[in-house]
């Protein structure tokens, strides 16, 4: 068995998304004995608890996923799952934006924060995202409704908590520097244990790093508020510079800060896309490759699936894509459970990978893109010196280079 999380001790932590969908097949008949690779059972892809193929003892759920909100067994909830593990609970304000859960009033923060506390270790407030203004069934057109609104759920959440357990992270929003500044002054007055960095200004590392030389300032990044989390990322151009940030804060003085990101797309691109993660590309830039499967129901079901993965090694062409029917082999629940847990494995060996590089930078420096290096080295330097938004403000170009990116799929 492979341990994952020993090999991110160092780095931000990735913290895999994990689908509804996918938490319930994780279990004892969760999927069918003849569906699964010869020698293992169902229960075998819960990477939460130990296990033959690979172990991370953390992940994120959102609420906003039916399936999570259910009484049904899954992976993610407490009863039943290793102690050690750790499961970040999502609001699901993406969802509820959409209009998927309600209004969204102090009945739903209550279900929402008792959800956490029942199944999580560490809970996100529900916040009205800055994307609802552009979501015509949100009924939020402004920033200020959206501020507004979300002060008013942790102002709920943070009066009616009942676990003492349940590790609750602040919410940060803004479509520019000027709605940061403004969200965050609204929020902060709340002193829960961390901080979570939703909207587009999460790939702005200058924002980023501004915001926090503020907390800093401002006591609000000490003892149990030193966890960031960064919702919707897990490009691994975002990761390196995140485990940059993470040593640099650790080397200033907060030496238990925890740094966590997240992100759905090992699980969504294998349910919609029946798309393969292969792993770390080589090709100046730090992005994860992958592989569409399109005319593969014809083929051999011997044929061995063709990317590396403890579950990928065990793999045939007739375990993904089931059993013939009049046309052919058909995809369907049984293969996309496999395919995700092949791509949650690529995604944190590619992540990994990409970290690797990064520390053997003066030795493989053309593996490592100009820009990414650059980056790295502009975020301890920042946290290196005495006058940190000086040097801030000589590195701001080198600190935007990601700024407006997005990841292929930015929710949960």
């Amino acid at each position: 068995m492979i341990n994952l999380t020993s090999e991110q001790t160092e780095y931000a932590t990735f913290t895999p998304a994990v689908q509804d969908w996918f938490a319930e097949a994780a279990l004892p008949a969760g999927i069918a004995a003849t569906r699964c690779p010869a020698g293992l059972k169902s229960e075998d892809l819960n990477f939460l608890a130990p296990n033959p193929l690979f172990i991370l003892k953390y992940a994120l759920a959102s609420y906003g996923l039916p399936g999570n909100r259910t009484g049904r067994a899954c992976m993610i909830k407490k009863l039943g799952r290793p102690r050690n593990a750790v499961v970040i609970g999502d609001s699901g304000g993406f969802q509820a934006i959409k209009g998927l859960l309600g209004t969204i009033d102090a009945v739903l923060c209550r279900d929402v924060l008792r959800w956490q506390e029942q199944h999580c270790d560490v809970g996100i407030v529900l916040d009205v995202p800055t994307a609802a203004i552009s979501e015509p069934k949100s009924g939020f057109t402004s920033f200020e409704q959206c501020r507004d609104q979300t002060v008013k759920n942790v102002t709920w959440a943070a009066d009616n908590r009942k676990s003492s357990d349940l590790r609750l992270l602040n919410i940060l929003q803004g479509r520019n520097g000027d709605e940061a500044d403004n969200w965050y002054r609204a929020v902060r007055a709340f002193p829960l244990e961390g901080w979570a960095w939703g909207g587009p200004l999460k790939f702005d590392l200058y924002e980023v790093c501004r915001r926090i030389i503020i907390m800093l300032d401002n006591g609000d990044l000490t003892g149990r508020s030193a966890w960031l989390h960064f919702l919707g990322v897990q490009q691994p151009t975002m990761a390196v510079v995140l485990t940059a940030l993470k040593r640099a804060l650790r080397a200033k003085g907060l030496a238990n800060l925890e740094l966590t990101f997240d992100c759905a797309t090992a699980f969504v691109s294998a349910a919609q896309r029946r798309q393969a993660t292969i792993g770390l590309s080589y090709d100046g830039k730090f992005n994860l490759d992958t592989f569409l499967f399109e005319h593969t129901s014809t083929l051999d079901p011997a044929i061995r699936f063709p990317f590396r993965s403890p579950l990928g090694e065990r793999l045939t062409q007739g375990d993904l894509f089931g059993v013939p029917t009049g046309v052919g082999r058909t995809w369907d629940e049984a293969g996309r459970v496999l395919l995700a847990h092949h791509n949650v494995y690529a995604t944190l060996r590619g992540i990994a990978d990409a970290n690797r590089l990064i520390d053997y930078d003066e030795k493989l420096p053309r593996f490592v893109p100009h820009d990414v290096r650059k980056a790295v080295k502009a975020i301890h330097a920042v946290f290196e010196s005495d006058q940190p938004m000086a040097i801030l403000q000589k590195h701001k170009k080198t600190l935007k280079f990601l700024a407006g990116s997005a990841d292929v799929n930015d929710d949960h």
